[in-house]
Formats: structure tokens, sequence, C-alpha cells
């Protein structure tokens, strides 16, 4: 009995030291974190139809220096001209062959001056308006040599002003000045570097890097102004830095490349294609998206991205 009572007073003993010396046992806790989306919803705008502010398989989207938004109408075959918060200012734009007028259009771009240039897909050309959608010239004809097009797609306008054109029987790039003089071009169909399948958007930084949605290659390449090859990053998959279907691309005042893809989502990458950030899912709801297209980026940082499938546009703000 006695050796009982023993061995009670030393187990008594040993679960008062911890008491004596403060380190009585905690209770394990665990921390849920939830995924901040890196750009909150502001507004949207449209739905399907013909009637001014609504649209029928929008593709691109521009901003000019006031912040006022083109979007191409393609399947209406016009170009739509809005305020920052979406309230319509003017459209122009018909199907035909003729001058302001379009077949599929896809391509936008604005200029310094605000010149805005719509890359006519099914006419093979580029057409010049001004703001107010009066038009200034043309260039280009179906065909594979310098400065003609097969269903061309994307255009940007360079920080030295030349317009660069995507497309083109799928597989280059061209250089023009602002009045459709041929400058350079660049690229074949392939999967090597510097080699295209079907690219589409198309984007510039702030030091004048060129940057290509490669379609079919599910990838983005960067070139420099002179297209001297500088990196590329992509694969199709779903996971971070893959893509699936993708179409357009913009840079930020940071020079983040946004590239919107078919998984209904945005993905952010640093310049040198490092994977940042990404939002969006499948839905139509406020941030959520059906076959996103085009995106474009205001000297604020808000993001505009054309939800195809949904008929319309949707603005985001940065998270502070």
């Amino acid at each position: 009995m006695k050796y009982l009572i023993s061995f009670i007073i030393f187990i008594l003993a040993l679960l008062t030291v911890p008491l004596l010396f403060g380190c009585a046992t905690s209770t394990s806790t665990t921390t849920t974190t939830t995924t901040i989306p890196p750009y909150t919803f502001l507004l949207e705008w449209g739905s399907s139809g013909s009637a001014e502010g609504e649209f029928d398989s929008p593709e691109e989207i521009a901003i000019d220096s006031s912040g006022n938004v083109y979007v191409v109408d393609t399947d209406n075959n016009r170009v739509q001209k809005f305020t920052s918060s979406g309230t319509f200012i003017r459209q122009w734009g018909s199907f035909g062959q003729g001058n302001g007028e379009f077949a599929s259009p896809t391509g936008v771009a604005v200029d310094s001056s605000d010149n805005v240039y719509i890359v006519d897909r099914i006419n093979h050309r580029v057409q010049k308006f001004d703001s107010g959608g009066n038009f200034i010239t043309t260039w280009g004809s179906s065909g594979t040599g310098e400065g003609e097009f097969e269903y061309p797609w994307g255009a940007v306008v360079g920080n030295s002003g030349f317009i660069f054109v995507t497309g083109g029987d799928g597989s280059r790039l061209q250089k023009f000045t602002s009045t459709g003089t041929f400058v350079a071009e660049t690229g074949s169909f392939g999967t090597l570097e510097g080699e295209f399948r079907y690219p589409y958007g198309i984007a510039v930084d702030s030091s004048n890097n060129i940057y290509v949605a490669d379609g079919e290659n599910r990838r983005v390449q960067k070139f420099n102004s002179s297209f001297l090859f500088i990196t590329a990053w992509g694969s199709a998959g779903s996971g971070q830095g893959e893509f699936g279907g993708m179409d357009g691309i913009a840079v930020d005042s940071n020079d983040q490349v946004f590239v919107p893809c078919a998984q209904r989502r945005v993905q952010i990458f640093n310049s040198d294609g490092v994977f940042q950030a990404q939002w969006g899912s499948e839905g139509t709801g406020e941030g959520e998206f059906s076959t996103p297209a085009g995106i474009a980026i205001d000297s604020n940082d808000n993001v505009y991205v054309v939800d195809q499938g949904n008929n319309r546009i949707q603005k985001f703000e940065p998270n502070p």
C-alpha cells in the first residue's frame, strides 16, 4: 500500500512542475486564411443586343487620354465609345467594305492624339478614325506580303507612335507608321522562340517592350521594339501560369502583365513572366466571367475586361 501511495505522490509532483514554471500545456489553434482577390469589382455595363450600349460578342477594348472607353462590338460590326463609368457617348460602323464599314472587327488601339485604329479582320485591313469616329485613312489588303493581312486580329500603339498589328496568316507581327507605312515584320508559323500559332492580343510596357498573346501556343512572348525575342512563358493547362484559350493582354503602370483566359479568370505576371495573382470564376455575377476576351488598363490602373460571353464590360480597381 505504501508503494501505491508513493507512486501517486510522484505522479502528482510531475503534473505540478509545468505549472510552477509557467509552462502549462496550450491548446493548438488552426488559422483560416481567406484569399483576397487583387482587384475589386467596381461596375459593369452592357447586355446582349444591337441598341446603344448593348453588345453582340464584343472582342477588344482600348482607353484614350481622357479615360473614354472604346469597345469593338464585333458581331454588330461597329465601335462603341463610353465614359469610364459606362455611359454611352457614340458609335460608328456597319457591315460592309467601304470606309467606316467593318466585317467582324476585332482589335482596337488609341494613340497619344486619341486617334482610333480598328483591325477590320475579314476585310484584311486597319482603319484609322479620330476620336469622334470620323474616318481618316486605311491600309492593308488580303495577302502575305509586307503590309498585307490574312485575317489580322490585334493592335497596339507603341510609345514612339508605331502601330503593331498581330495576325495576318496566323503567324506574324507587323509594324507600321501611324499613316500605315510598313516598317518591319517578324514571325513564322511554329512553336519555337519568335514563332506564332495565331497571335491575338498585343500590349507594350513603359520600355516599349512588346507582349503577344500567342493563342494556340498557350503562351505569352515578349520582344523589344525591334522584334528581338526576350522571353516567353505559359503552357496549356488550368494551373497558375497556364492558359486555355487566350485573347487579350494588357500592361499596367508597374509593367505587370494581365492575361484573361478561357478558365474564366485574369492572371497577373511581372514583366519576366513570374505569376503574381489571379481573380475570376465562371458565372454571371460581379467578378465572374463567361469567355473573357479583351482587356485594357487606364491611367489609374483600373482594369476593364470584355466579358464576351456575358456581352458586358466589367471594371475593377486594385485593392490597396
